[in-house]
Formats: C-alpha cells, structure tokens, sequence
C-alpha cells in the first residue's frame, strides 16, 4: 500500500488542563484514546510532531516521547519524509509492532498515480506475499531514504529495492543495515540477493519468432540506453540473428523510454527509412501504442509490418489485433522478491542468491508472415 494516497485526519483531541505533570503520558493516552475509538482508522496520518507541540502546548520532545511509545507497541509506524500513521490491528494480538513487520520498497520509477500496468501487478504479487505473514509495505521514493540514518529511524524490517535505479548508494548498504533484496535489476558487479527477469532470454525468444517468419529487417524500440535491460534484451536479439548468420544493426535500435508518449516521434523516425519489416518494442506499453500509431499512419498490422513487445500486460490481450509479446511472471516476481528477502533476514550470513525468472513466447495477432517482396537480407552495422 502507498503510503502517499493515506487521508490526513483532523488534529487529535487536545489534553486536559488539568494534571499535567506527566504531559506525555496524556499525550500518549489521547492519542491511543482516538485510535481505539475508530477517529483514525489503519492507514491514517496523524498531525506532525510539530502540530501535537503546538496544539497542547508541549515541547518538541515530550510529543515524541509518546509517540515513540505507541510505535514501540505496534498502535503507530513512521515513514520517512512521509509522517506517522495508524498501524492494522491484528485479530488475536494485543499490539502488532509494525515498524518491525513493514518492508520498505524503494523504487525510483513507482509514483503514486502513475504506477503502470506492469509494476501494479508486481507490486500486487510482492503485496500478496508479504501480507501472509502480516507485513505491511511501505513504498519509498525519495534518495533522502537511502541514508544511514533515515533508515535506521524507520525500524524496518527488511528493503527491496525495485529498478531500474543507481545502485551505487545500495552497495554501501550490503551487510550494513537491514537485510535487502534487488527485484526487477540484475547489475552484475553488486552481490546481493537479486530476483530478475531473464532479459536475454526473452529478447532471444522475440527475435527468433520474427525470424521463424521471414523477418530479416528487424528494428528495435528500447529503453533508455545504458539501462540493464537494455542491454540484456539486445544481447538475447544478437543471439537469436547470430544463428542466421546475421549481426544486430545498429542503425535499427532506436532508443525509447519505455513510455507511451515516446512512441510517435521515434516510430517517424524509424519509418521514414522504410528499412524493416517487424519491430520488437522493448515493452508492452509501447507495443500497445505502436499498434495505434501505426494504423493512424495506414500501415496495417501485421499484413505490412509485425510489431511484437515484452512482459504481456493485460492490455496486449485487448489491442486490434491483439499483441504478440514475451510473457513475463510479474506477480511471480513480486512473490520471489519478498520470500528471497524473508530467507536472507532468517540467514544473514548466506552467499547472495541470484534468481532468473523465465519468459515465454506469447504468439497472437500483431505478428505474421515476412511481407513478399521485401529484402530477405539485414542491413550490416
């Protein structure tokens, strides 16, 4: 759950006037007064340390004083940047420590309201997995979260962190901190627990389809150049073209950024040449778009051209014509993510593991036949 979309409630109910020797036990008793009477609800923010001090006439630290009590037992949990909110109550349990049972997701590409089709089903396979045994998530966006001392503030019990990202500021924290795990990045030169597609592989199976087909121009909208990614799904196509005996053209890789709005301007641009006979979409998200751009154009799908993409969205089973694409396991991903993650904090001391989630090829309407008459043999880089 986001953190980012949680309602922020009105202020606390203040203190008496009376008996204030012990501030913030009253402080601590009010605000546990509001949560058990139902006036927050799991998932609320309550006012900042700033706002208790000034509405009751306290200091600083006696407002923290109790809130720091009510985070040790389980009624509150923190998020850095973000503020303090109500934590779920577990049937059974007289408090659940939720900054001990929260897993904190750092991720440069989730923004609240702009989480795309294939990070909502990972984040609902990651989700899933860690609520089997009662952990929360909290997604964290903010570099500032990275530092030493702002993590160890939140009291979590483990981190994931989701690319693509610098993974600079990660490699410092191996063995520092809490245990933490790589979902969705695979850098070679970082050893820690990494749960990753199998990016070479999948760019291997969509080339091989299109050459199964004739295709021998093959061009190639990706992502942002230098991402992992990138760079794996490239080396898989090379492999596939190897085996024809043919290499990778360069000039038939356009950079992309793994965005809808990113579709138009480089497909004129592929186009204009009228140099290939498929496109491989490094994501199903252009793929999708592609189809559309193209038809506006009067190019037909696949009679004049193939389009194929990757990850298998729901939204490749609903274009005209439907999408040919490499199926990736995003829930499976998510599910690996936090149980790799739970065996890491049960053996801190156990070599890194790294685990490659397998693709599959997806064939349906967007890919056919190479078009008669076009040239059979790929421009050399």
């Amino acid at each position: 759950m986001a953190v980012s979309d949680r309602r922020t409630l009105p202020a606390i109910t203040e203190l008496p006037a009376q008996n204030r020797k012990y501030l913030y036990r009253q402080l601590y008793e009010s605000v546990l007064n509001d949560v058990q009477q139902g006036h927050y609800h799991p998932g609320d923010r309550i006012p900042s340390l700033d706002e208790l001090s000034r509405n009751f006439g306290i200091n600083r630290l006696t407002a923290r004083k109790a809130i720091d009590q009510l985070k040790k037992e389980g009624w509150l949990y923190s998020v850095f940047a973000q503020g303090t909110y109500v934590a779920e109550r577990l049937p059974g349990r007289a408090g659940l420590q939720r900054d001990a049972r929260t897993l904190g997701l750092f991720s440069q590409v989730l923004v609240a309201g702009r989480i795309g089709p294939y990070h909502a089903e990972l984040l609902a396979g990651l989700q899933q997995q860690a609520a089997e045994r009662d952990y929360a998530v909290a997604l964290l966006n903010s570099r500032t979260v990275l530092e030493a001392g702002h993590l160890k503030d939140m009291n979590l019990s483990g981190l994931i962190f989701m690319g693509p990202m610098d993974t600079g500021p990660v490699q410092a924290m191996v063995g520092q901190g809490p245990a933490l795990v790589l979902l969705d990045i695979n850098p070679p030169a970082l050893f820690a627990d990494t749960v990753a597609v199998d990016n070479q592989e999948g760019g291997r199976q969509a080339v091989a389809h299109l050459l199964e087909l004739g295709h021998r121009h093959i061009a190639f909208v990706t992502g942002p150049q230098g991402d992992q990614s990138v760079v794996e799904r490239l080396r898989g196509a090379a492999l596939a073209l190897k085996t024809q005996g043919l290499e990778l053209s360069r000039e038939l890789v356009f950079e992309g950024d793994y965005t809808r709005e990113c579709v138009g301007p480089t497909l004129l641009r592929l186009l204009k040449a009228d140099a290939c006979t498929a496109i491989f979409f490094f994501n199903d998200e252009m793929a999708t778009t592609g189809l559309s751009v193209l038809r506006e154009m009067g190019r037909r799908v696949p009679e004049d051209i193939s389009i194929i993409g990757f990850d298998d969205i729901e939204w490749a089973r609903t274009t005209h014509p439907t999408l040919s694409t490499i199926r990736v396991e995003k829930q499976a991903l998510g599910r690996l993510a936090v149980q790799r993650l739970w065996a890491r904090m049960e053996q801190p001391k156990a070599p890194p593991l790294r685990v490659l989630v397998p693709t599959s090829l997806v064939v349906r309407q967007s890919t056919g036949l190479r078009p008669a008459g076009r040239a059979a043999a790929m421009v050399q880089p």
